[in-house]
Order: C-alpha cells, then sequence, then structure tokens
C-alpha cells in the first residue's frame, strides 16, 4: 500500500482507533500504525515494540538510539476535564490547575464524612475503613477509569504530528538516518511510556545523552504555538531560539515553562525535549487547550498540523 496522506491517515484512526484506552483498543491501534509506517519504507527490522511500565507497549520507528527523537502519546484519556479542569477555558492551564486543588479540599473533606457516620454507630474499624475508602475509589474511578470517547485533539491530532513529519524525513535518507520517531504509551497515567524508554535508552547507550526530544501533544485545535520545556533544564534555554524560528515562519508563538500545573508531557522524561502544542487564550488570563479529556474532543485540523510538520522538518534539517 502507498503512504496516506495525513487526511486519510486521520480518518484511519478516528473511524476504527478514536479510543486508545484499553489493551485491546491499543494493540489494535499499534497494528494499524506499524502498517502504516511501513508504506512509508520502514522494515520490520527499524520497529520495535518496546515494553513499558503497567503492561505499557511503546511504538519505536527508526534507530532508538537516534540523535532526533520525533514523539506524541497514543493512549487516550479518561472522561475527567470537567472535574479536573472545570475552569480552564477561564483562567487558563495552569491557574485553573491551582483552582482545582483548592475546591478538591472541601470535597475530600465531603468524602470523608461517612466515615465519621460509621464512627457514630459504632461499626468497628474494619467497616469504617471499607466505608470511607469505598467513596474515595469511587472518586479516583470518576476520575480515571471511564474512557473519553472523542479524542481528535488528545492526542490524535499528535499521532498525526509524528506520522506527517515520518512522512518528510522518510524522503531524506540523511536526515532519516538520525531521526527515530515513538508513540509513547501511558502518558495519561504519568508519563510512564517515556519513563521507560528514557530509562532503558539511558542503560543500552550511556554515552548518548544530548539527543533532542521534540513531542508533539494536542496540536489540532487553537491558533497559538506553544513550545514548553521544564524549566532550567538545557532544552529550557533554547526555547527563546525556537519560538523566534516558528514566529519568523508565521505562526504565532508563545513560549513557556512546563510543570506539574499545566503543559506537563512526555517531553519532561527527557533533558532535552520540547513540546508543541497549539492553544488559545483563555477568557480571563493564560492559555488552554480545548475540550481535552472531555466529549467535546471532536476536532482535528489538518492544515495547522500539515504546516507545523513543515516548519519543524525545516528547523531540524537546518541543526
Amino acid at each position: 500500500m502507498s503512504k496516506l496522506s495525513l487526511s486519510d491517515f486521520t480518518d484511519g484512526i478516528i473511524a476504527s482507533h478514536e479510543t486508545r484506552f484499553n489493551k485491546e483498543e491499543k494493540t489494535q491501534f499499534l497494528e494499524y500504525a506499524k502498517q502504516r509506517f511501513m508504506d512509508l519504507g520502514y522494515n520490520d527490522s527499524d520497529i520495535l515494540i518496546q515494553k513499558s511500565f503497567f503492561g505499557g507497549r511503546n511504538l519505536i520507528i527508526g534507530s532508538p538510539d537516534a540523535n532526533i527523537i520525533i514523539t506524541a502519546h497514543y493512549d487516550t484519556p479518561a472522561r475527567n476535564g470537567r472535574i479536573a479542569l472545570p475552569f480552564f477555558n477561564i483562567f487558563g492551564m495552569k491557574l485553573s490547575s491551582v483552582l482545582s486543588l483548592v475546591y478538591m479540599i472541601p470535597l475530600l473533606y465531603f468524602l470523608h464524612l461517612p466515615s465519621i457516620f460509621a464512627q457514630n454507630f459504632r461499626f468497628g474499624v474494619a467497616i469504617e475503613f471499607y466505608i470511607r475508602n469505598l467513596w474515595i475509589f469511587l472518586f479516583l474511578a470518576a476520575l480515571m477509569l471511564f474512557r473519553n470517547k472523542h479524542n481528535h485533539n488528545d492526542n490524535t491530532s499528535g499521532c498525526v504530528g509524528v506520522y506527517g513529519l515520518a512522512t518528510l524525513i522518510s524522503e531524506n535518507p540523511e536526515l532519516k538516518s538520525k531521526c527515530a520517531f515513538i508513540l509513547f504509551d501511558n502518558e495519561e497515567k504519568g508519563l510512564f511510556g517515556s519513563i521507560a524508554y528514557a530509562s532503558w535508552r539511558k542503560r543500552n547507550y550511556p554515552g548518548k545523552s544530548d539527543f533532542r526530544v521534540y513531542n508533539l501533544d494536542c496540536i489540532g485545535v487553537g491558533d497559538i504555538l506553544l513550545i514548553a520545556a521544564k524549566q532550567n533544564s538545557p532544552a529550557w534555554k533554547l526555547l527563546p531560539e525556537l519560538s523566534e524560528f516558528f514566529e519568523s515562519s508565521g505562526i504565532n508563538t508563545v513560549h513557556r515553562t512546563s510543570n506539574v500545573f499545566g503543559f506537563m508531557g512526555d517531553h519532561a522524561s527527557f533533558d532535552w525535549g520540547v513540546v508543541f502544542t497549539f492553544v488559545k487564550n483563555a477568557k480571563l488570563t493564560g492559555l488552554y487547550i480545548p475540550n481535552i479529556h472531555t466529549s467535546k474532543d471532536t476536532v482535528l485540523n489538518i492544515e495547522p498540523i500539515e504546516y507545523l510538520c513543515a516548519t519543524i522538518f525545516t528547523f531540524i534539517s537546518e541543526q
């Protein structure tokens, strides 16, 4: 089969693999993605399924010790956006994360009330324990256990971007030899896929620690390109240069620091990791990613992804 356009690649994912939440769904998606990369000229010897933590699997295309790594996570989230980030379109991702912690404090106190009830009725220590933890379990289940049905932007868009860059780079033999493409598992559970790869690479290739990682996460919706890295990391010092390059290429660009309160992703597992994300201005302050982890995540714009891929391709070609 010949290589697919980004539109066709996207349609194939959305039609049959829009949720990649359990093992079976992920297995089917990996087979689809593997075949699409083989259509670009990669063969079995270029493709590795690397085991991650908690049964996760990373798909590595190209040399696993490459100097340039293009990444995205392929697992899809639980439907928890309205609980975890209820104010993100008003106050932006970072402030909304702080506010969500504030409102969860009285909520957790409310969840503690059944244990007080149990104490008053002298149910005994064992029953108190089960009553208290049943409520906490139900709350965590609401956050983590119910799959989100629609995941166009988070992170089907990132997978499309990785495929788009692989398509461009496959036509440049010199650059192809320097690059690898990785689709990480279990980002939504805590970056476990990228952490596993970083640890595996460090063990197997200890002399190659200065490789670059360009992570694509939620690049399907938004009118501002945000480039972020961990504060004080080697990559963080390059953010002004990166931002200037993409701004000069005609993309409205800002750069920020990523942390637990916002724009954290698989790039954070690497010293030289940066993330590309399209965002919007929130109503009052800050930046946000529209509709992630909700049933409204149904928009994926191909043209901005194509232009972003072309611009990243130009950037890494000139390095």
